[in-house]
């Protein structure tokens, strides 16, 4: 810090003075300039500069804004909410007014007007600058405008009078002058009693004298220099108030005075047009005020709780949904938790499993509100009623339904509360315009029994009207009969949308219509609800949880049926999380398969073969995968439901993939991504899509690939699955890199780690680090590669699965190749031959495997390859054309290092270059590879870079340098 350095600035102590008047300590700004000017006068022996002086008078004299006032509490009284002077996130309007005066300061006067609604900030964001220039030392004015000052002539120009007069440099104007502005400001003698009286003058001349008045004395204050005025709410502005501004301002055009006044936004349209075209300036510039979002709204109502106060995170967020950005909305909702705590509003919306309750709202907020209620006919208060219990936008024919209204009645209600800003057409609908209005209404305006029957009335047109497939009519349904008191309706209701709400990709919404009703339904809830809670938790991956609900359940009065879902929701969560040791995860899969068998449900028993799939593949058992083909062709052939035969044909197009049968594999993915579409099942269309993205991958079909894979990124987002949707990211950024496209799949790769942020698939997190260190190296950022590595293996060794460390060992090998060290590189070579043994088919990058063995195989033993190096084809191992193509690349590197004569017609690299894959030829090159035609890598240049400035007219983006950043 500068002063702290040079405690004799007047930079540093100015400074240091702005801040102490953000936080609003005047008295600690005028005890630093009285010691600034001491110790100047001591030490250096000079004065201070006059603006230094002129903002210790002004301080002295009682400069705006005005300090807090302290509050003094008894002993052991809870001290009472006041506003404090919090300011968030308003950057960007300041950055505004700074150009504008900057602008100003150029000799012209600019002026501003600041829009928004109420509460939005306005009032705040222009005394911070206020505060701010005042601090700089340039004379600055704050006029606030009341709105009782409209019936007052000369309210405005008065109250800035006033405030004139406690700048020093006042006294300096002829007492002509002010004896002209003592016509609307008669205290002006008592400040300056030697300002005589003013000449007589016709009524319509004395607004122009006053003006010219006002010119004279922000002369005399300015001194030369730019000069700040601003209006607060000019809406309230009076008549003759308005007149002499607009004189004043024509006046002041060519002076370096910025004109600041502040709006709100309902007045706009009045004060941009006609006769209020104002009030009498024209505004240059306008700054519409925006809302805060939710993460700034969060900031405020942390800076307005006092520091021991410990504040739950689900509060906050609840303050913030409610406040929809508004400052002013958001301090009432603090004093009113702050004041009421369970009996405050943010409670009460908490309570959604609870019974309609009270609220008696702040008197300020009730003062707010209640005006626009008032007058209301039957009509509008009830259409008003109905639309607080539904609590979200209600299309016109259904509100004639439940309100039994006719078309003009409606009309003529609807109308009556969209002139008074109380609701919205959204869509052909109606609903409340703000959140806050709509929760005054339910528990302040509403009786218990009202509200009841509202309740009741919309859950029961909400059962009757869903179609069978329509799963947000009946979680809604849910919800109005839990707060009616009929609890059993609210179980059925939330049973049949649960299941579906998992199914279409909606498990959150599920599980929060669950929780509600469990608790609501207390000890009477039944067993099934609990089964569906589980079943929520592992669809958005919360194994854990999923696995902690089963086993609240009780062991010996579950139905079959439901003790088969449990059996496969168990497998599952154990199976994605890795949450068992795999003999307990195999169990549990065998379990999941008898039990479905013994109640012949095809779809358990389908789901239930998956998970097996999955394991029999990881531990290599091939006469499993090829058992659970067979189950599951012959279920889809005995069948006639399109599910089942969607499910089946997903199971074996998995089976195939594996095996390496990528063509037989699309037919069957393509078949079930198809019926999935058509059953709007999300849940299971995203995993078939990346299952035929992969296939388009390995047949070399990269745009085919691409856009299946891009349609599974967003499928798994929509069904809120972030692990799959991270998943297919990660395949997306492993086929860009392949094919050069270096900034897309840079793309990828963090949009994929974002989304993995919780690291609850360690599978998947495993794949995404070790694919994405390869990238870094082929980028030539050896530190993330290093980095991303310990990543891998530490999910790696989350995951149990040898095949992630194999994954990691090949890359910390290339990574040693990269950089020259080829011994060290051997070593973990050998390593991963040991650990992978017989089960090189398992291996996710059989390509670099292969590679490997083969430059390991020359280099250590002298033999152009390993003797079990597999033959492309339907081979698990070698089933991907560019891990068969890197393969041959090396086998005919070695050849040309040996000067052997090769057989091949269509070399490696010419069939790289056919299909555009860039990308392993500068994977290649960056471990010193260099397949025709990749030159010799240079000293610090990566292998992207070269493969790029090889290949220019066809890689024409920009190679980036990072992956994490």
């Amino acid at each position: 810090m500068l002063y702290a350095v040079d405690p004799l600035n007047d930079e540093a102590v100015l400074t240091l003075a702005e801040q102490h008047l953000l936080a609003s300590d005047q008295v600690q700004v005028i005890e630093l300039l009285r010691s600034h000017f001491a110790r100047s006068k001591e030490e250096l022996g000079r004065r201070p500069p006059r603006c230094m002086l002129l903002l210790s008078q002004r301080l002295e004299r009682g400069l705006e804004p005005q300090p807090l006032p302290s509050v003094v509490h008894e002993a052991g009284q809870r001290p009472a909410f006041t506003r404090p002077d919090v300011f968030v996130d308003r950057e960007e309007e300041l950055d505004q007014l700074e150009a504008a005066w900057t602008a100003a300061c150029r000799g012209n006067l600019m002026t501003c007007l600041i829009s928004g609604p109420p509460g939005i900030g306005k009032s705040a964001l222009v005394r911070r600058f206020v505060t701010s220039l005042t601090a700089r030392t340039w004379p600055a004015f704050l006029v606030t405008c009341q709105e009782i000052g409209r019936r007052i002539p000369f309210a405005a120009v008065s109250d800035l009078t006033i405030r004139l007069t406690r700048d020093p440099a006042l006294s300096g104007t002829d007492p002509i002058w002010l004896a002209e502005a003592s016509r609307v400001t008669p205290g002006l003698r008592a400040i300056y009693p030697g300002v005589p009286e003013p000449p007589p003058a016709p009524p319509e001349a004395v607004r122009i004298r006053v003006a010219e008045a006002l010119l004279r004395m922000l002369d005399c204050i300015a001194d030369g220099g730019p000069l700040l005025l601003v209006f607060d709410s000019v809406q309230h502005l009076d008549p003759a108030s308005q007149d002499v501004l607009h004189v004043l301002a024509r006046r002041l055009e060519t002076s370096p005075v910025l004109l600041v006044g502040t709006m709100q936004s309902d007045e706009l349209d009045h004060a941009m047009t006609g006769a209020a075209a104002a009030s009498g300036i024209e505004w240059q510039q306008q700054v519409d005020l925006r809302h805060l979002n939710p993460a700034q709204t969060q900031a405020l109502v942390t800076q307005l709780l006092e520091e021991s106060e410990h504040v739950p995170a689900e509060v906050v967020n609840d303050i913030a949904e409610l406040s929809q950005g508004n400052p002013y909305l958001t301090e009432m909702l603090v004093s009113d938790w702050r004041n009421n705590g369970v009996g405050s509003l943010v409670a009460l919306e908490r309570q959604q499993d609870a019974a309609a309750v009270s609220w008696r709202p702040p008197g300020t907020m009730r003062l707010a509100f209640a005006k626009q209620y008032q007058g209301l006919s039957n009509d509008a208060q009830h259409m008003l009623h109905l639309l607080a219990v539904a609590s979200r936008v209600i299309a016109t024919g259904e509100l004639e339904t439940l309100l039994a209204f006719e078309p003009a009645a409606l009309d003529h209600a609807a109308l009556e509360l969209i002139d008074r800003s109380l609701i919205r057409t959204d869509s052909g609908g109606l609903g409340f315009r703000n959140e806050l209005h709509r929760a005054f209404v339910y528990y302040h305006e509403m009786s218990e029994e009202a509200r009841k029957y509202h309740h009741a009335r919309l859950a029961k047109c909400l059962t009757t009207t869903r179609s069978e497939d329509d799963f947000q009519r009946a979680l809604e349904a849910s919800h109005h009969y839990l707060k009616a008191s009929m609890v059993d309706e609210a179980i059925e209701a939330v049973c049949l949308g649960a299941e579906l709400a998992v199914t279409r990709g909606a498990p959150k919404e599920a599980e929060r219509a669950l929780k509600a009703v469990l608790n609501g339904s207390g000890e009477t809830a039944p067993y099934r609800l609990t089964i569906l809670l589980a079943l929520a938790f592992s669809a958005q991956q919360l194994y854990q949880q999923s696995i902690s609900t089963l086993n609240s359940l009780p062991s010996d009065s579950i139905s079959q049926h439901h003790a088969a879902i449990v059996c496969h929701i168990r497998a599952e969560a154990l199976h994605r999380a890795r949450l068992a040791h795999p003999t307990t995860i195999l169990e549990a899969a065998e379990e999941a398969i008898t039990t479905a068998q013994r109640i012949g449900d095809h779809r358990l028993l389908l789901n239930a073969r998956q998970v097996f799939a999955e394991l029999a593949y990881e531990d290599g058992d091939w006469d499993k995968v090829s058992e659970t083909e067979r189950v599951c062709n012959e279920i889809g052939q005995a069948t006639g439901d399109s599910e089942v035969r969607a499910l089946a044909s997903l199971t074996i197009g998995y089976c195939r993939l594996v095996s390496g049968d990528s063509a037989g594999a699309s037919e069957k993915l393509s078949y079930s991504c198809r019926q999935f579409e058509r059953q709007k099942n999300q849940v299971k269309l995203h995993w078939a899509l990346n299952g035929l993205g992969m296939c388009h991958t390995n047949l070399g079909q990269f745009p085919r690939a691409i856009a299946v894979l891009k349609r599974a990124i967003s499928t798994a987002g929509r069904a809120g699955d972030s692990v799959a949707q991270a998943n297919a990211c990660a395949n997306l950024g492993a086929l860009y890199n392949e094919l050069g496209m270096f900034a897309e799949s840079v793309r990828s790769f963090r949009r994929a780690m974002q989304l993995d942020t919780n690291e609850s698939n360690s599978r998947v997190t495993a794949g995404i680090a070790c694919n994405a260190a390869n990238l870094a190296l082929v980028l030539g950022n050896y530190h993330e590669t290093t980095h991303l590595l310990r990543r891998a293996r530490k999910a790696a060794g989350r995951s149990g699965l040898w095949q992630h460390n194999v994954s990691a060992m090949l890359t910390e090998a290339d990574l040693q190749l990269a950089r020259g060290h080829p011994e060290s590189a051997w070593h973990f070579v050998e390593e991963a031959i040991s650990l992978t043994g017989g089960r090189h088919h398992l291996i996710p990058d059989a390509g670099q495997y292969w590679r490997l063995r083969q430059h390991y195989a020359w280099a250590v033993k002298g033999r152009a390859a390993p003797d079990d190096t597999p033959i492309g084809g339907k081979s698990p191992t070698l089933a991907r054309l560019t891990h068969r193509l890197e393969s041959q690349a090396m086998e005919e590197w070695i050849a040309i290092l040996e000067h052997r004569p090769s057989a091949v017609v269509r070399t490696a690299a010419t069939q790289m270059l056919e299909l555009r894959l860039f990308g392993i030829l500068a994977r290649l090159a960056a471990i010193h590879i260099r397949p025709a035609p990749i030159p010799e890598l240079h000293d610090s240049e990566s292998g992207a870079a070269l493969v790029a400035h090889v290949f220019s007219e066809h890689l024409r983006a920009e190679v980036p340098v990072s992956v994490l950043d």
